[in-house]
């Protein structure tokens, strides 16, 4: 017997749960859905013997380990300073600007018109004729979207509240209610027409707008050398073939995205959304084993000078398969990795590892591919490895020891230092979206990646702002001078150019018009009445 799932129409937009809660702890158990199977087949076998697959062996590497110095010959070149030259022409570029000119970088005039002209024709396709949207009506919804972010309320409709505890006039005064729940219905990125052309990539809906941001982010080129590659979750309940489940995550249920991010500031150059596996791939990087190398080869993919940067991984990508291909790519690369995942490298075992002082570890270097292997003794004991980088020069590292009650030095190679200062890129990020996120939902699935988008351009902007002008604005107050900015713009959505027209009549009326306009109905009323006959 076997349960098959319902059928899934890839075009509804819309989940059944109240988009007005805008606090993920005030709602119950329940708002999560649950699987609901569909219709139920049988399958009988006759006389039939299960017969196990034949997995092909996988032909092991030809590898020679020794506990000898690195000597890694085949960067025979040193590291380029193509990022930093990238950085210091756009700072010239881009001094004197403003938050809002260097916010509208990302968001321009260009890809604001064609939102706008794939809302209108959703709304055609929704049967309303009547929607019209402006680049600066729809400034002014993305400002109560950022607003909401610094400004959280319990619901939605608290915005546009009159109660003295609830009041924003900000919000009242740039934006009728119901005009911002239109917007929010009809907002689209792509037109439906065209999603038989897309019936392979399943978050069509959002790609458009992924694509042209992915390209704004690289528009000065990659200005970091330290890259960091990691996965983040965006938050979402509700029912979706790309939603994700990952236990012990801080963030379990929601869409996956792969992040191309600077290793320290966390400015994000590529985000690519997980769909699961890729048919008919032809790629370089969806030719390798693992999931994760497929996902680290796609990202060094856009970097125009492999040369010009470090890429830093952890042990869901790595393995030394990965640092092989990168070594021929001549892209240098350090992570850590399980130890099954090390071609058998003949490191220290656990066990004898954990009985030695803390800071100890044991490392071998593989002379064909010149890859180092690396385990070290911490809080626990894990294994790194690197196709540039060795244990020299040593560093020490501050750790508390609870036998001596108090700070110690332990030794720290020089890889583990390096990967320790660059490997959080991502989880920066992550960070500094979270602060201010975007509390407004919506009913449908594409509307969190949407809002995650836009707290992502306004971490980016924030970045370059810093970068330009120094470390002189914080984030909430980068936030507030843009969103106040577009709160103030004039458009059709002002609240003084909307509702019901006035009649003006050019007539002045007088007492006497009045007084012969109420005879006139008296009048009326009497010649309809019915009187009773005798």
């Amino acid at each position: 017997m076997v349960e098959i799932p319902p059928p899934v129409n890839e075009l509804t937009d819309e989940d059944d749960f109240d988009d007005e809660i805008l606090d993920d702890e005030e709602r119950d158990e329940s708002f999560i859905l649950q699987d609901v199977p569909g219709s139920v087949e049988l399958h009988r076998y006759d006389n039939e013997e299960p017969t196990q697959p034949q997995c092909k062996r996988k032909k092991s590497p030809d590898v020679s380990w020794g506990k000898v110095e690195s000597n890694f010959s085949k960067f025979v070149s040193p590291i380029t300073h193509g990022a930093d030259e990238r950085r210091k022409s756009m700072k010239d570029e881009l001094l004197g600007k403003t938050p809002v000119d260097i916010f509208e970088l990302f968001l321009d005039d260009e890809l604001l018109n064609e939102i706008c002209k794939e809302s209108v024709t959703y709304s055609s396709q929704k049967n309303v004729h009547d929607f019209s949207l402006s680049t600066n009506c729809l400034r002014n919804f993305f400002g109560i979207l950022f607003f909401s972010g610094y400004h959280k309320l319990p619901s939605e409709r608290n915005y546009w509240s009159l109660d003295e505890d609830l009041d924003t006039q900000i919000i009242r005064k740039t934006m009728p209610r119901n005009r911002f729940l239109s917007i929010k219905r009809y907002l689209h990125f792509v037109d439906n027409e065209n999603a038989d052309n897309c019936k392979d990539d399943k978050g069509f809906k959002i790609r458009p707008l992924a694509d042209a941001l992915n390209q704004k982010f690289k528009q000065f080129g990659i200005f970091s050398k330290e890259l960091s590659i990691d996965e983040q979750i965006v938050r979402y309940y509700g029912r979706s073939s790309l939603k994700q489940f990952i236990r012990g995550k801080p963030i379990r249920f929601g869409f996956r995205q792969w992040m191309l991010c600077c290793g320290t500031s966390g400015y994000c150059y590529q985000m690519d959304l997980y769909q699961g596996k890729q048919k008919n791939s032809t790629t370089v990087a969806m030719k390798s084993d693992s999931l994760g190398s497929k996902v680290v080869l796609s990202m060094v993919s856009h970097l125009e000078d492999p040369e010009d940067h470090e890429i830093y991984v952890d042990n869901f990508f790595s393995s030394y398969g990965l640092f092989a291909q990168m070594k021929s790519l001549k892209i240098r690369i350090t992570g850590t990795v399980c130890s099954n995942r090390t071609s058998k490298c003949p490191l220290e075992a656990d066990k004898s590892l954990k009985k030695k002082d803390r800071g100890s570890y044991d490392y071998r270097f593989e002379r064909n591919e010149e890859l180092f292997f690396l385990k070290w003794h911490d809080n626990s004991i894990f294994t790194i490895g690197s196709n540039h980088q060795s244990v020299n020069p040593i560093g020490n590292a501050k750790r508390w020891s609870s036998k001596i009650g108090k700070e110690i030095f332990v030794l720290q190679p020089f890889l583990i230092s390096q990967y320790n200062k660059y490997m959080g890129g991502v989880d920066h990020l992550d960070w500094l979206i979270q602060k201010y996120r975007i509390s407004i939902r919506s009913k449908k699935w594409y509307f969190s990646l949407f809002t995650s988008f836009l707290d992502t351009v306004m971490v980016n902007s924030w970045i370059i702002y810093c970068l330009v002008n120094g470390n002189t604005m914080d984030l909430l107050d980068f936030r507030r001078s843009v969103t106040r900015a577009y709160l103030q713009l004039s458009s059709d959505s002002d609240p003084k150019h909307c509702g019901r027209p006035k009649v003006i009549s050019s007539k002045v009326l007088h007492t006497s018009d009045f007084l012969q306009m109420d005879i006139f109905w008296i009048g009326q009323r009497r010649k309809t009445k019915k009187m009773c006959t005798m």
